[in-house]
């Protein structure tokens, strides 16, 4: 997905997302969305490679609420992230800048 179309679908996103949030687990707004910028699932949101942004706002915010309360997020298989993971960490065991 080109960049700016990515962008746009976060913006677009990401407040259903909080809003969800707010009604599932009774936070106010700014707490949600605070809370949300600063969970590890909102850091994998923002890597377009990872596919998160094609799941619901629902299933966002019941991972987020997974991460919140096990400290763990079990991602869908559907979501990449597992794919993602694996080849950056494959690529950071290879990868050195001294030589």
């Amino acid at each position: 997905m080109p960049d700016e179309e990515f962008k746009a679908t976060l913006q677009m996103l990401v407040p259903m997302v909080v809003v969800t949030i707010c009604k599932q687990y009774g936070m106010e707004e700014f707490e949600a969305l605070h809370a949300l910028y600063a969970s590890q699932l909102y850091s994998d949101l923002e890597r377009e490679r990872t596919k998160l942004w094609h799941l619901s706002p629902l299933a966002l915010a019941e991972l987020w609420h997974q991460e919140v309360t096990t400290g763990k997020i079990v991602y869908p298989e559907e979501a990449g992230v597992l794919k993602w993971n694996s080849e950056f960490a494959a690529w950071k065991n290879t990868s050195s800048c001294t030589k």
